[in-house]
């Protein structure tokens, strides 16, 4: 599914030991593995879900964030 939105959406795993994640879940404190957490263009918060999301949930946010094609 990744691959699908290269270049559109960047992925960060905070559950890792790349600096950068770790930076990252230090600044969101959560309980709940797992979560997601999704951002917008502006690095505003603008949803997270607690718990496992289906391919097709997961989709549906990251549509959501994408800007709408031009007609």
């Amino acid at each position: 599914m990744i691959p699908d939105y290269e270049g559109k959406i960047e992925f960060v795993n905070a559950i890792t030991d790349d600096a950068s994640g770790r930076q990252l879940a230090e600044q969101l404190p959560f309980a709940y593995i797992p979560m997601s957490i999704f951002f917008g263009a502006n690095g505003d918060k603008v949803a997270s879900q607690a718990g496992a999301l289906t391919e097709a949930q997961m989709r549906a946010y990251l549509d959501s964030m994408l800007p709408s094609p031009s007609p």
